[in-house]
């Protein structure tokens, strides 16, 4: 349990740091910000750690 929570806070961590960097996106914030949650929301079931490791690294 400690592993993944950890995965989750590493996780809410890149969400947050690249809803902040999507700011200044060419084509809007809010283009990003819709594209940024649907990237997200479309992983939102994967449960292996080893697996989460590699989608956080992209």
């Amino acid at each position: 349990v400690r592993m993944a929570s950890s995965l989750r806070g590493e996780v809410l961590n890149l969400y947050k740091n690249l809803l902040y960097l999507g700011r200044e996106y060419p084509k809007g914030a809010d283009y990003f910000r819709s594209r940024l949650k649907a990237a997200f929301l479309k992983n939102k079931d994967v449960k292996d750690p080893e697996k989460i490791k590699q989608l956080i690294a992209r």
